[in-house]
């Protein structure tokens, strides 16, 4: 016996006696209700393995999506003159260069 995860449902590869080895198949949970006894003797064997597992315990709560982008940054870099500019986009009624704190050197 084996199991596995397949398009979200949980499946058993089944031996069946009396049946040759190439006769096994993949089984879903809701086909092999009548062989809980067999189901809970695998997972105790293998405790690695793909499980059922109770959705009823699972708490969820709301999660802010932090895969959306901010916009662009407020400080553009000008590599002509090595200076941040604010972004046009963000422009406030003061805009103002403002100048780069260190030096660019040249790389050789």
């Amino acid at each position: 016996m084996d199991s596995r995860l397949r398009r979200g449902r949980l499946e058993y590869l089944v031996q069946w006696k009396g049946f040759p080895h190439e006769e096994r198949e993949w089984k879903t949970t809701a086909e092999l209700s009548h062989a809980k006894e067999a189901i809970a003797d695998f997972h105790h064997l293998h405790p690695a393995s793909p499980r059922p597992m109770p959705t009823i315990k699972l708490h969820f709560r709301h999660l802010e999506n932090f895969t959306v982008p901010n916009p662009l940054p407020h400080h553009l870099f000008n590599w002509e003159n090595g200076t941040f500019e604010r972004n046009k986009s963000h422009q406030d009624d003061n805009y103002e260069k403002e100048e780069w704190s260190g030096t660019l050197e040249e790389q050789p």
